[in-house]
């Protein structure tokens, strides 16, 4: 969002300067002169500033860090909540729920490849790490930042390495290093309803009690970039934060049946 505002606030100024030094600014058609102005402005600060993420990547160190880099993970807050405006994509968050001061982990339904950059953008958490699948971090530019942000791969049909990847993301929650993001889906959804949940995804907060986020994400369309002038709007429902209390008792897959029946619900209201 700050990216996003100092966007605008740049290209206003810019376009104030041009029209006073063109010496139009007692014309009275600078106000028609503005409006086709500042969007343009806009757009070239947008591509100047992509250019230069782009070359930055060029220098970031392939290798995973020890530790989320925390600004890394600020640009792709940032950027995400970028795209999102330019893709046309307006989020309704629907939630009165304070979110845990703690680090936390953050599940939510899975239905298009908007849904990291929605959660990350809006959800007023830093940082978020996701637990995502191994071929994005190798990804050209957006591989690199979210390897160097410690994002952490999955290997669903390894057994092993899956539960390394539940035990480092459980770590980040115990040290408090950053938030976690992960869909325990596993896969994106592309019916109506929700997939079954791998149980497993919840022990990266049960093992050390940590902090629960419940995300519901409802679409009122799928996106494309073919109707990308029809604004799509994406509710996010914050359900429920469960805390150590709701861990008392109550094993892995019962959470995890508690949390999938609570999307369900929200995603059938």
């Amino acid at each position: 969002m700050i990216i996003y505002i100092l966007f605008i606030l740049l290209s206003i100024m810019t376009n104030i300067l041009i029209t006073y030094f063109s010496n139009i600014y007692d014309k009275w058609y600078l106000i028609l002169i503005m409006i086709i102005l500042i969007p343009i402005t806009f757009i070239l600060y947008v591509i100047l500033y992509l250019f230069l993420i782009t070359f930055f990547s060029l220098f970031i160190n392939k290798k995973e860090p020890k530790k989320p880099n925390k600004f890394t993970n600020f640009l792709i807050k940032e950027t995400s909540y970028l795209f999102i405006k330019l893709l046309n994509i307006k989020v309704i968050q629907n939630s009165n729920i304070e979110l845990p001061k703690e680090k936390a982990l953050i599940v939510s339904n899975h239905k298009s490849n908007l849904d990291p950059l929605i959660i990350c953008a809006y959800i007023k958490k830093f940082p978020i790490i996701a637990v995502t699948k191994p071929e994005n971090l190798y990804k050209p530019i957006y591989g690199k930042y979210v390897t160097k942000s410690g994002y952490i791969k999955i290997d669903r049909d390894d057994d092993i390495k899956a539960a390394n990847a539940i035990k480092e993301a459980s770590v980040l929650l115990k040290n408090n290093l950053a938030n976690v993001l992960i869909f325990p889906e596993g896969k994106r959804n592309f019916n109506d309803g929700l997939l079954d949940f791998h149980h497993g995804s919840f022990k990266i907060a049960t093992r050390y009690k940590s902090p629960t986020i419940v995300i519901s994400l409802k679409y009122n369309k799928r996106f494309s970039f073919k109707t990308i002038f029809k604004k799509t709007i994406v509710t996010l429902n914050i359900i429920k934060v469960f805390d150590s209390n709701d861990y008392n008792g109550p094993r892995t897959n019962e959470i995890s049946e508690k949390a999938y029946n609570l999307i369900k619900e929200s995603l059938e209201d």
